[in-house]
């Protein structure tokens, strides 16, 4: 009489971890939307330095670009994201978002040169924009 071999075991178990590796979805990855830093331009000119430099007692348009951990533009999901400035302190500038360009900003100031502070930037699905936070400083020239 023969005995049972040891290989039809270890087949199986070779077998059972193939089809576990393997998925039967042909969808491709999910795209990353999680912002892991940003840039700023003021009136269409790039930050050049860690300070957003904002026109003393007037207004500029602040736009947003966010990036994701494989550092690719998150601009194509404007649509449905959102970004918010918060100016701390918060007295005499005002932040409008644009909307047609959820990371575009129309900001009102009414402070002094001079003027300092930080911005906190938020990025979300809903207007609140409150899933992820940066914070830059702000001066007004």
């Amino acid at each position: 009489m023969r005995s049972p071999s040891r290989f039809v075991p270890s087949a199986l178990l070779v077998t059972a971890t193939l089809v576990a590796a393997c998925s039967d979805s042909n969808e491709p990855p999910a795209e990353d939307h999680t912002p892991v830093r940003l840039e700023l331009a003021v009136n269409g000119v790039a930050m050049a330095d860690d300070t957003v430099r904002l026109t003393a007692g007037g207004s500029d348009t602040v736009r947003v670009t966010f990036y994701n951990a494989g550092d690719e533009n998150l601009d194509a999901h404007e649509d449905d994201h959102y970004s918010a400035l918060t100016f701390l302190p918060a007295t005499g500038l005002t932040a409008t978002i644009d909307s047609t360009h959820h990371f575009r900003h129309e900001v009102v100031n009414t402070v002094a040169a001079g003027t300092t502070g930080d911005i906190d930037i938020g990025y979300g699905h809903d207007a609140a924009a409150d899933e992820y936070t940066f914070t830059v400083a702000y001066k007004a020239e």
